[in-house]
């Protein structure tokens, strides 16, 4: 008796969300890279609270004087780049495997046991396809100038309004939790 094809849509559905949750599960592993950029910029901020600041708040005339603010800034491009290769190459690399698994899962519940591997060109295609005004690697990129612009924002502003060095760190680290 032959299947509808309701029941074969059914099916390959089910297997391709398996496949979408498990690749969720793997970018939660993406807020690592997020919250180890944001320990190491916090641990910048502290050393250099340690060093030069006058009962926890960082002076806007030191800063300028030592170049500390232009390094900071510095630091925190540095590290918007480094999370944006991160970013870029795990999800990348996360999207090919689902892109992979689904086409394997789908040869297998129609019954095509000897199915020719995915086209590399046609998955590249589909990472670099626009869609809403960008593509994929497009917008991770727009995202880490953002956050480098809204780091180097929270710390000037930080210096400017005379805050402790520990409210900066919260903020700085708040910034990148709940923006990216």
């Amino acid at each position: 008796m032959a299947k509808s094809s309701a029941y074969w849509e059914k099916r390959i559905a089910s297997n391709t969300w398996k496949t979408y949750n498990s690749l969720e599960e793997k970018n939660r592993d993406l807020l690592e890279f997020y919250q180890d950029a944001s320990r190491s910029i916090r641990n910048e901020l502290y050393d250099l609270g340690e060093k030069y600041s006058k009962d926890g708040v960082l002076t806007r005339s030191e800063v300028y004087r030592q170049n500390h603010l232009t390094e900071l800034n510095r630091r925190f491009e540095k590290e918007a780049l480094e999370l944006g290769k991160k970013i870029e190459d795990t999800t990348s690399r996360n999207m090919r495997d689902g892109f992979n698994q689904v086409y394997h899962d789908t040869a297998i519940a129609l019954g095509v046991e000897n199915y020719s591997p995915l086209n590399k060109k046609l998955m590249e295609k589909l990472l670099n396809e626009p869609w809403r005004g960008n593509n994929f690697s497009g917008r991770i990129w727009e995202n880490q100038k953002k956050l480098a612009a809204g780091l180097n924002g929270i710390l000037l502003d930080g210096i400017q309004q005379g805050k402790p060095v520990t409210e900066i760190a919260v903020s700085l680290h708040n910034f990148t939790g709940n923006n990216f």
